[in-house]
């Protein structure tokens, strides 16, 4: 099973809406998926549609339920979830004194089986949760925006990753970068170009700006699905192949 997942520590470059439009379009290609919605805000959850009243990851995180047990099925194909709620942020406190916190859902995770791709959606900032899901997973892409702020990001994460997998012996690596409402821009081209100067092979994308995407995770459909036949549900499908390309390599490395 690949683990994988979709991080930026600067909010607001998407991860969660790719999570859910890649893990959707990996199931409608025959995948199994699992989403282990590891941010307290939830939206994973709501925008699949699952229960967070029922076993969440706050349940895993406290040893109150196996991981397999608070595996969740969702309407969309081949995808299953576990959910999150605003409760896990008050785990995560819990567990500031609980010896081998970090590795708790990572220890978990690993009786789950019969999937091919576990994805884990984690809060955009630097906490015990993110921390805990970096241990638990093998790649991380890092989404980013048009803008700089989104591009600083990235060195963020890659010394997080980094440090994590120093100080906590993490089997982690920094898998690339995925362009996010991407527009036709002198601003976009240049990052762009930038990227892919100073990391070539790992750059994935682009995603284009669109209205659409959104729209798919508020009525709780995959974005490839409510999309139809567009640029956006190609461009979802040619970054869920990369990412599952790209991941078997590492696997197999």
């Amino acid at each position: 099973m690949r683990r994988i997942s979709i991080l930026n520590q600067k909010g607001g470059c998407g991860k969660t809406t790719i999570t859910l439009a890649v893990a959707s379009a990996l199931g409608i290609a025959g995948k199994k998926v699992l989403v282990v919605d590891c941010d307290p805000q939830g939206n994973a959850s709501a925008s699949m549609g699952i229960d967070p009243s029922k076993f969440s990851t706050g349940n895993v995180l406290m040893k109150e339920c196996s991981a397999t047990d608070a595996i969740q099925p969702t309407a969309w194909k081949n995808v299953s979830a576990i959910a999150a709620n605003r409760d896990l942020a008050t785990v995560a406190f819990r567990l500031e004194t609980q010896v081998g916190r970090e590795t708790r859902l990572s220890k978990s995770l690993q009786d789950i089986t019969g999937f091919d791709f576990l994805f884990i959606d984690p809060p955009p900032t630097l906490t015990l949760l993110s921390i805990s899901a970096l241990i638990s997973v093998q790649s991380v892409f890092v989404p980013v925006t048009p803008c700089i702020y989104g591009v600083h990001g990235i060195g963020k994460v890659r010394q997080t990753i980094d440090e994590v997998r120093d100080a906590l012996g993490a089997a982690v690596s920094f898998a690339g970068v995925i362009l996010n409402r991407w527009d036709k821009t002198r601003l976009s081209s240049d990052i762009a170009a930038e990227l892919a100067k100073e990391m070539p092979g790992m750059i994935f994308g682009p995603i284009p700006a669109s209205v659409k995407i959104n729209e798919a995770n508020c009525r709780g459909i995959p974005a490839i699905v409510h999309a139809g036949d567009s640029n956006l549900s190609t461009s979802i499908i040619k970054l869920s192949k990369g990412i599952d390309q790209w991941t078997l390599k590492q696997v197999a490395a």
